[in-house]
């Protein structure tokens, strides 16, 4: 597929050629394997995105993030909106209180 040649080379820039290295850096194999404390994650995304299918794959991230239990996911899929300006302005503000809400129960 198009998007596996994009992910290799992708990839292959950035963390080189040995593929177990680049699990050190996937978001779904980070899920699959953590074993720290229980921690929350917002993943916040367009409907709309033309990459969210074929390229982020997200719903690989959310199924690896729902079989391990110290993750808690909070899942937010926008309808009408892809990743650009209109979807960061709309939702912006959900997402720093989500974020300041976690950091004011460590403090």
């Amino acid at each position: 597929k198009q998007w596996y040649q994009r992910r290799v080379r992708a990839f292959t820039n950035y963390l080189g050629p040995d593929q177990n290295t680049w699990k050190e850096w996937d978001a779904t194999e980070l899920a699959r394997g953590y074993t720290g404390p229980t921690i929350d994650i917002l993943v916040d995304q367009g409907a709309e995105d033309r990459f969210l299918k074929d390229d982020l794959m997200t719903e690989n991230f959310i199924k690896a993030a729902e079989g391990n239990t110290a993750l808690n996911v909070d899942y937010r899929l926008r309808e009408g909106y892809d990743h650009f300006y209109p979807y960061i302005c709309t939702f912006i503000e959900e997402q720093f209180d989500y974020v300041a809400e976690r950091l004011n129960k460590v403090q």
